[in-house]
């Protein structure tokens, strides 16, 4: 089979100490899940993928891969050839979970690692924690992040959240001696408080920085826009959301260039309209920047979404999130939970996994791109592909292999 053939020479060519290209990783990848139900070398196929992975030192794949394999070969006929490559594939999972678990904690002193979430009680966890479990799930979330690693600044365009969402120490507001919002839109006001809910889904530590405004975004042209955007650059934040557009036109391009010249990360919504043409399509800044795509909670493009070949992919349907309504001039929580789309909320979602890698190691946002865009894994069926989700495991188990 071709696929296998390709796998091989892939592993031979690791085995040598040449590392495949990861786009080529990844269309094997791919071309395996669509195979699963087709070929008669299924468990060969899973092993020399998980080998292959394993040499690649993408240990979560490797793991997926070797567990597959294990449950195959425990439908096959057995033998005594069938029972000894069973154990070692025991073997094999038991050392690299253990592997797993000790990059995690090289990277979050304080993270609780995957055997120790299978023994934890559900009890002890909130329910709307466990709302959270399916968005996490998609993205590989690394639970219990140590609150000592490096702080990022993570701007946001929108407004500001009331003032009750987040510790003091965790934010700071541009244009303002405080954090009220007694001028502001109060759609404005829980907007932004989803956004930064989304952010903190996956980087619960993160910090925020947000500027008044007190206008409605219908009413904001162009100059408008960029001059908020310019404030909260000015602020020189680690990484700058933009939930509003899509923007178009030179004139930001320009400006995003520069941020990223700057060292901040910019991330951009792609938008909720998919006949809308993608965001600077076409356009080297794409490059530069993470224009961001949303997927359902089971992995696949949300039929709201535009996409583009440089999409990056993020959890943007049935996010959960505590909504917060005026009530005698105060914002107060109501009592259920609710759910919002878009690609705002996934685009604040991938801010919260690019947060995490720069709590851990401060890099280049040319650096946190090329390494997010390596790491996204798509969550697949056994028949169909899905987009590569961006993966925070994943992402931090690679930057744990690199030297500083």
């Amino acid at each position: 089979m071709l696929a296998l053939k390709k796998v091989k020479e892939l592993n031979r060519l690791i085995s040598k100490g040449r590392q495949p290209e990861q786009q080529t990783f990844q269309e094997i990848i791919t071309t395996l899940d669509s195979l699963a139900q087709k070929t008669p070398n299924w468990s060969a196929l899973l092993h020399v993928t998980a080998e292959t992975a394993e040499n690649a030192k993408n240990t979560p794949k490797a793991l997926d891969y070797y567990k597959l394999e294990y449950a195959q070969l425990q439908k096959d006929p057995q033998s005594a050839e069938k029972e000894a490559q069973s154990k070692h594939i025991q073997n094999k999972i038991a050392l690299l979970t253990k592997e797993f678990d000790e990059k995690l904690k090289l990277s979050f002193p304080t993270a609780t690692t995957k055997s120790e979430l299978e023994t934890s009680s559900i009890t002890e966890r909130s329910a709307t924690e466990r709302l959270l479990d399916p968005v996490r799930r998609l993205i590989g979330y690394v639970p219990n992040q140590a609150e000592n690693t490096r702080p990022v600044r993570v701007a946001i365009l929108g407004g500001v959240p009331p003032k009750n969402l987040l510790k003091r120490e965790q934010m700071e507001v541009l244009n303002s001696s405080s954090a009220d919002t007694e001028n502001q839109e109060s759609y404005l006001t829980d907007y932004t408080a989803s956004v930064t809910q989304a952010v903190l889904l996956s980087a619960p530590h993160a910090h925020f920085i947000f500027s008044n405004v007190h206008a409605s975004s219908g009413g904001m042209g162009t100059t408008a826009l960029l001059d908020m955007i310019n404030d909260l650059a000015r602020a020189k934040p680690d990484i700058l959301v933009i939930t509003y557009g899509p923007l178009e036109g030179k004139v930001f391009e320009n400006a995003f260039e520069s941020f990223t010249e700057g060292g901040i990360l910019v991330l951009l919504a792609a938008g909720n309209e998919p006949k809308r043409p993608f965001p600077f399509a076409g356009r080297p800044i794409l490059n530069k920047i993470m224009v961001v795509s949303s997927v359902d909670e089971k992995g696949f493009a949300s039929s709201f979404s535009p996409s583009d070949p440089k999409s990056f992919w993020a959890p943007g349907e049935k996010i959960p999130v505590q909504k917060y309504k005026l009530q005698d001039g105060q914002f107060s929580v109501e009592t259920a939970p609710d759910f919002v789309s878009g690609t705002s909320f996934a685009t604040a979602v991938a801010a919260g996994i690019a947060a995490t890698v720069l709590s851990v190691r401060a890099l280049s946002p040319d650096a946190v791109i090329k390494l997010l865009r390596e790491t996204a894994t798509p969550f697949t069926s056994s028949t169909n592909a899905t987009p590569a989700i961006l993966n925070q495991k994943m992402a931090l188990t690679k930057l744990a292999d690199r030297p500083h």
